[in-house]
């Protein structure tokens, strides 16, 4: 196929994926809420993983479809993306103060959870993620769930995930149905345009399939973190910027490809696929560092976070 009308699948590929995640989310918030659940159950659940939803549709297809690298390309660039170009620019926005709560709860555990997938990928079953490893990561998303509810239960205030509008909470049932039916199959459609481009485009110029999962569609599917952040962070939640991230790479890493494991086996690419990892923990231990002894994001730290990040995917690029 020809290379402009690739990029103009991906294009529309990616417009019909946040577009159908978007109307999904809207949809089942509002539906949530005119059945009087909780506002923090709707947050930990609709709202939370709906932020990770692009990522999860992209590499389910990818993985069914038998571009499994890609699916794996697309996780590990995902959370690189929302380390080293999110809040990297962010940062570079706006400046950030830091909650201790942050530095000392959520970070440590993202930084855990980035460890346990390292050790996975050679224990049981090196060199890819099966079901063992999908029960584990599933596993220790159970934990993270458990802990945040009983958090959000000890704190009221407690709000995780993407804030939505609810001023049409009482949207009829009909309507709030076809947000969420219009929003799953907007999803499906977009990730199989993205991940039809994506394989397009690794024919076309000979390069991996793991290489656009990591350097094109990560960004892609990660631009709805992008405006939550900077949107929080302009109104004076730098919290909520930095946690949406956090909250976005547990959810990759323990719904994302937990669950897509537990589908179908998910390969590590053999070049490089290592490194992806090591890279992702390097980029959460140097956040959690910056946070820890700072408490602040700084226009430096975003600087270095994203010179970091520009010139791992450029070496992995050229590497090809």
């Amino acid at each position: 196929m020809d290379l402009s009308l690739l990029i103009l699948v991906l294009a529309l590929g990616f417009a019909v994926l946040l577009g159908g995640g978007e109307a999904l989310v809207r949809g089942a918030t509002r539906l949530s809420r005119s059945l009087q659940i909780s506002p923090l159950i709707i947050g930990l659940t609709v709202v939370a993983f709906g932020t990770s939803l692009p990522e999860f549709a992209v590499n389910l297809i990818a993985s069914v479809t038998g571009s499994t690298e890609m699916a794996f390309g697309n996780v590990m660039g995902s959370n690189m993306a929302n380390i080293g170009l999110i809040a990297a620019l962010t940062a570079l926005v706006l400046p950030l103060k830091i909650s201790p709560k942050i530095a000392t709860i959520e970070m440590p555990f993202l930084f855990l959870l980035t460890s346990i997938t390292l050790i996975l990928a050679f224990f049981p079953n090196s060199g890819k993620f099966g079901r063992v490893e999908g029960v584990v990561l599933v596993g220790l998303l159970i934990v993270f769930l458990y802990r945040t509810i009983k958090q959000g239960r000890n704190d009221p205030k407690e709000v995780y995930g993407r804030q939505k509008d609810s001023s049409n909470a009482n949207t009829n049932l009909s309507k709030n149905i076809g947000f969420i039916i219009v929003g799953a199959i907007a999803l499906i459609l977009g990730a199989e345009l993205i991940v039809f481009s994506g394989q397009g485009l690794a024919e076309h110029f000979g390069i991996r399939e793991s290489i656009i999962g990591l350097a094109v569609l990560a960004v892609g599917t990660s631009l709805p973190e992008l405006t939550a952040s900077l949107v929080s962070a302009f109104r004076g939640h730098p919290d909520l910027a930095v946690g949406n991230i956090i909250g976005s790479n547990v959810l990759n890493l323990a719904f994302v490809l937990g669950f897509v494991a537990l589908v179908h086996p998910v390969d590590i690419p053999s070049h490089g696929g290592i490194t992806d990892i090591v890279s992702v923990l390097f980029l959460t231990f140097i956040l959690w560092a910056i946070v820890f002894w700072r408490s602040e994001l700084r226009r430096s730290h975003g600087l270095f976070l994203l010179v970091f990040y520009i010139g791992y995917i450029g070496w992995r690029v050229s590497g090809t």
